[in-house]
């Protein structure tokens, strides 16, 4: 069974890999999106790559976000490498994938850091618009 399952993919990750380096991209690009094939590939219990369909994209993407709460740069990454084979190693466009669930990206909140908690060298006076050093 076993066999079976890496012979039926074998000739699509061998393309994806001529594809990804005839265009100069990085070996770390080959990984990744190798990666996220054998993912799909994995979440697909290995239908044949001329069965797949958007749907299965969709769901793929999907299950990211929901299941394994993925982050938004993660499910993404996914998105550009399934997009990538679908284009470069199958040869077809798999159209528009609508009413995915996306990740959400977390907010960004910077850390504030007050003067009072003694980051400068110095004591800080404001003068105008600004705050100056005070010499000791």
């Amino acid at each position: 069974m076993l066999i079976h399952f890496l012979n039926s993919w074998e000739k699509e990750y061998a393309e994806l890999a001529a594809a990804i380096q005839i265009r100069n991209d990085s070996p770390k690009t080959l990984t990744a999106y190798r990666g996220w094939v054998a993912t799909f590939q994995s979440f697909t219990r290995s239908k044949t790559p001329a069965s797949l369909i958007a749907e299965d994209v969709k769901s793929f993407l999907t299950h990211l976000a929901t299941k394994k709460r993925v982050a938004a740069s993660t499910q993404n990454q996914a998105f550009n490498a399934l997009l990538f084979f679908f284009r470069h190693v199958l040869g077809r466009e798999y159209g528009k994938i609508e009413g995915v669930v996306r990740a959400k990206r977390q907010r960004y909140i910077p850390v504030v850091l007050s003067v009072r908690k003694n980051i400068l060298p110095h004591p800080v006076s404001r003068r105008g618009n600004g705050f100056f050093l005070q010499r000791r």
